[in-house]
């Protein structure tokens, strides 16, 4: 009993001791701050902390650097303000924090974007020998891919994933500058991949005049977004160099727009363009006379972009800092991981397709069933191929006949058999030997996919 008094009285003793010193430490602290951030540091304090301003509560507070940083804006040059939360870290015995290592696995997904691409030029150049509108498209998308991946990475590496205030002025205005430049090619990538499979959906269903029309709306539309969101980021801030001089600490009257809502109106307008992307030919294939299973397949091979869609939708939760931040290298990591996600999913899921018939000529026993959608699992690339161009190449003679005024319309008619349908004769006045059956709009279109894809 007289042991646990003892410690008691000891632990009495010492506590306001204990206290006085934490006290202490945060007053000897707000000494080593430059003169003009005083005032801030006590009144963050204060309010944080109450009267006692003790080190421990200044410290254990995640919150207190950005409070500081919002009082501190407007009242004292940056240099000085990045000088006080340095003093702030190191009155608290913060190590410097930096999060860079943690975007090397992602570069998996870019990794894996890239060799869909390669993938589908060479199957494109050296297996079906031929491109189309889209294809080249892509070749240039594709090297604006490579730019801003290069671009935005080297940014990354330079400054972003660190407090802000322990980056050197020259390597901060060269990472800002990088992540500057890299915004235009982000939005010109984001528009390109959309065109191109709009692009797609043309060739593949020339002949839906209407539908065709609408297409050509999409693309005119993306088109005239897609610039306007190229032209908005360049000049947000005037003079322009101030988007990645304002940290330099030089006073320089500026003027900038809600650069937080031009990035919100970038994501939003985006995810419309992915939703009416996505939702162009479902009317179409719901439509033909088909079964449930073959029209799900042809969904599901025009719907692969519905993966940049969810990578936008994830992207938006990083919106809110964008603009608003006092601490931007550190912040903005992971906005830019995920416009890198986005990015890279955008070109890799129209090289989707061609990568299905990459793999099922490198490895048909294996990818011939599961790609096959039921039928021809084991045929060979090269009569699959050919059974396609013969067939293009009977739907191209055989052309429904308009009555007299009727509208017309230039679609193929189906060759039905069963009702005794007219034969292809050879140059002889023969018949073929073969019977042509009927084909069905989703089976053309089916079997157009590993062609035109």
């Amino acid at each position: 009993m007289k042991y646990r008094m003892l410690i008691a009285l000891i632990l009495i003793f010492f506590t306001p001791i204990t206290i006085s010193a934490q006290e202490v430490g945060a007053s000897q602290g707000v000494d080593s701050f430059p003169e003009c951030t005083r005032p801030c540091f006590v009144q963050e304090a204060e309010k944080m902390c109450g009267t006692g301003r003790s080190a421990s509560c200044i410290c254990s507070n995640e919150d207190f650097a950005a409070d500081m940083a919002h009082c501190l804006r407007g009242k004292c040059p940056v240099d000085t303000i990045f000088a006080s939360l340095r003093s702030l870290d190191e009155m608290c015995h913060r190590p410097r924090r930096d999060r860079r290592m943690e975007a090397w696995p992602y570069i998996s997904i870019h990794i894996f974007c890239i060799l869909c691409a390669i993938i589908r030029f060479y199957t494109k150049m050296f297996i079906i020998r031929k491109f189309s509108p889209e294809d080249w498209l892509a070749l240039v998308y594709f090297a604006i891919y490579i730019v801003y991946f290069g671009i935005g990475h080297h940014a990354l590496m330079s400054a972003f994933g660190q407090d802000i205030w322990w980056i050197e002025p020259d390597d901060l205005a060269h990472a800002l500058k990088l992540f500057w430049v890299d915004i235009p090619f982000y939005s010109l990538l984001l528009g390109l991949t959309k065109i191109s499979i709009i692009l797609f959906y043309i060739r593949l269903c020339h002949v839906y005049e209407q539908f065709c029309r609408i297409c050509w709306a999409c693309v005119i539309a993306i088109g005239l977004n897609t610039a306007v969101f190229i032209f908005l980021p360049i000049f947000q801030c005037t003079p322009i160099r101030w988007n990645w001089d304002r940290f330099r600490g030089h006073e320089v009257d500026f003027e900038c727009l809600n650069v937080n809502t031009i990035q919100w109106a970038m994501n939003i307008t985006s995810i419309v363009f992915d939703v009416v992307v996505l939702a162009l030919p479902i009317p179409l294939v719901l439509k033909m006379r088909s079964t449930w299973r073959r029209k799900a397949a042809i969904i599901f091979m025009f719907s692969l972009g519905v993966v940049v869609l969810v990578a936008s939708c994830l992207k938006m939760r990083y919106n809110i800092l964008y603009g608003n931040s006092t601490n931007i290298t550190w912040d903005y990591l992971d906005l830019m991981v995920w416009a890198g996600i986005e990015s890279s999913v955008s070109v890799a899921a129209p090289c989707l397709p061609t990568v299905r018939l990459f793999l099922h000529r490198m490895f048909p026993k294996l990818f011939g069933r599961i790609f096959a959608f039921g039928s021809q699992g084991e045929t060979t690339l090269e009569e699959y191929i050919k059974a396609e161009e013969d067939e293009v190449a009977r739907w191209s003679g055989d052309v429904e006949k308009i009555p007299q005024g009727a509208l017309p319309i230039k679609r193929p008619r189906r060759v039905l058999s069963a009702e005794g349908g007219d034969h292809i004769h050879g140059a002889d006045g023969e018949p073929p030997k073969r019977k042509t059956t009927g084909i069905t709009e989703a089976s053309k279109i089916l079997k157009s996919l590993d062609d035109m894809s």
